[in-house]
C-alpha cells in the first residue's frame, strides 16, 4: 500500500516512493502476482520472450513510439539513447539542459546541481563536471543550456552542426518540479531537427506520474527517442529506450552496441506488465485527484499561515518552492529558493510519519494511496506551519 514500516515498528505514510519509482506504491498484488510467476517460471531466460514482445507493443501504444529496447535502470537507458544518437548522426556532442538529472553515466554528469560562480553566464552555461571522477575530454563533448532558454540561445549551441543530440527532461525534475513555458518543447524539436540533432525526451521520472502517457501524452509531442525507468517498472530493475521508425532504421545501420545480459529480464518484464495493469486511466485519475487535493491544501495552509510558499503540481507529483514564484530554470531555483526551510519541512514531516524526498525532489502520490494519507501529511503540515509562525 502506501506505508512503510521502519526496523522499530513505526509506521510513514510514503510519499517519496523512492524518488517516484513506485507509482504503483508498495506490493502492489497485480505486480506482486506477476513477479510471483516470473519466480515459479525463471526470472533470467537468457533471451527474448512473449513478454518482451508483449511489453513492447503496450509502451509502443502508451508512449506513441513504436521501437524498444530494455535496460535495467534509467541510468542504462539514458546511456544508451546517446550512443545510438552519436552512432545514427555520426557526431560526438551532446547537449543537456544545465542541472538536468539523468542519472550516473558520465557524458550527463556535467553542470548537475553546481554552484553558480562556477557555471558561467545565464544565457552562455559553461560545461562543468558535476563531481570528481569525471574526465575533462568528456565534459568537452557535453554542451550545456538553460531549461526555457531563448530559441537564439539554443540555435547558437547547435549552429555548428556537431550536436548527435539534445537530451532534456520535457518537466524538469530534481529542482523541484519546473515546468516548460507553452511552446518551448515545440520550439526544442524545431531547432534541433533544423540542424540534424535528435531529441530524446528523459521520461524516467515523468514517464506514468505527469500523465498515463507521460509528457507526450500531456504535450502531444513525439521526440525522436524517449527513455523510461522508475515507475513504469513496478519496483523492479527497469530501463527502456523508445525510438522512432527513422532512428530505428539508422541504428540498425550503424549497429551500435546496447546490449546487457540481464536486460529484458522475465522477472523485469512481469513486473513491468504489473505496473502497466495497476496504472489505469481510472487509477491514475484517483491518485491525480488526490495529488490535486494535497497540493491545494498546501497552498492554503500558506496563505492562512502569510508564509512565503508556492505549491506545483502536476499527474501524481507535487513539491514546495519557499519562494514568491515557481522558477523557470535551475538558476532561479538555486538564487531564490529558501533551501533550508524546504530540508526543515523535510525533517519535520518525517517526524510527523510522513516520508517524503529532500528538497530539490518531488513528493508522489501512488495509485494506492488514500484520502486519509493526503489528510495526514495537511495536518502535519498545519503543524509546520504553526511552528514557523511561533519561531
Amino acid at each position: 500500500g502506501s506505508k512503510l514500516y521502519d526496523v522499530d515498528g513505526n509506521e510513514y505514510i510514503d510519499f517519496n516512493l523512492c524518488l517516484g519509482a513506485l507509482m504503483v506504491g508498495h506490493t502492489h498484488p497485480i505486480v506482486v502476482k506477476e513477479l510471483t510467476q516470473a519466480i515459479q517460471h525463471g526470472t533470467l531466460l537468457g533471451g527474448p520472450t512473449p513478454l518482451n514482445v508483449q511489453a513492447s507493443s503496450e509502451l509502443a501504444t502508451r508512449f506513441q513510439l513504436p521501437k524498444w529496447r530494455f535496460m535495467n535502470s534509467g541510468t542504462e537507458a539514458t546511456r544508451d539513447a546517446i550512443q545510438v544518437a552519436r552512432a545514427a548522426t555520426g557526431r560526438d556532442h551532446i547537449l543537456k539542459v544545465e542541472c538536468g538529472y539523468h542519472g550516473q553515466h558520465e557524458s550527463v554528469c556535467v553542470s548537475f546541481h553546481n554552484e553558480l560562480s562556477d557555471c558561467g553566464p545565464a544565457n552562455n552555461p559553461a560545461s562543468v563536471a558535476s563531481h570528481t571522477g569525471v574526465p575533462s575530454a568528456i565534459v568537452q563533448l557535453t554542451r550545456v543550456v538553460g531549461f526555457n532558454c531563448t530559441r537564439e540561445t539554443l540555435a547558437d549551441k547547435l549552429q555548428d552542426g556537431e550536436v548527435a543530440c539534445f537530451i532534456l527532461e520535457p518537466i524538469m525534475m530534481n529542482c523541484g518540479i519546473i515546468m516548460p513555458e507553452p511552446g518551448w518543447l515545440q520550439m526544442v524539436i524545431e531547432e534541433c531537427h533544423k540542424v540534424g540533432t535528435l531529441v530524446v525526451f528523459d521520461e524516467v521520472k515523468t514517464n506514468s506520474t505527469v500523465h498515463i502517457g507521460g509528457c507526450v501524452a500531456e504535450y502531444n509531442i513525439v521526440p525522436d527517442m524517449i527513455t523510461l525507468g522508475k515507475s513504469i517498472g513496478g519496483g523492479a530493475p527497469f530501463g527502456a529506450l523508445g525510438m522512432s521508425e527513422e532512428v530505428a532504421e539508422q541504428v540498425a545501420a550503424a549497429n551500435p552496441s546496447v546490449n546487457s545480459t540481464t536486460a529484458g529480464s522475465t522477472l523485469c518484464m512481469r513486473s513491468v506488465l504489473g505496473a502497466l495493469q495497476a496504472i489505469t486511466t481510472d487509477s491514475w485519475t484517483q491518485a491525480n485527484t488526490l495529488n490535486k487535493q494535497l497540493g491545494l491544501g498546501c497552498t492554503q495552509l500558506f496563505e492562512e499561515y502569510n508564509i512565503e510558499a508556492c505549491v506545483v503540481t502536476v499527474g501524481t507529483k507535487g513539491c514546495i518552492f519557499f519562494m514568491r514564484q515557481p522558477p523557470k530554470h535551475y538558476r532561479e531555483w538555486k538564487e531564490n529558493n529558501n533551501h533550508t526551510i524546504c530540508e526543515l519541512l523535510t525533517a519535520f514531516l518525517l517526524d510527523s510519519g510522513v516520508v517524503v524526498a529532500g528538497d530539490g525532489e518531488e513528493w508522489t502520490v501512488s495509485v494506492q494511496h488514500e484520502e486519509g494519507d493526503v489528510d495526514c501529511f495537511l495536518v502535519a503540515v498545519r503543524k509546520f506551519c504553526e511552528e514557523v509562525k511561533l519561531a
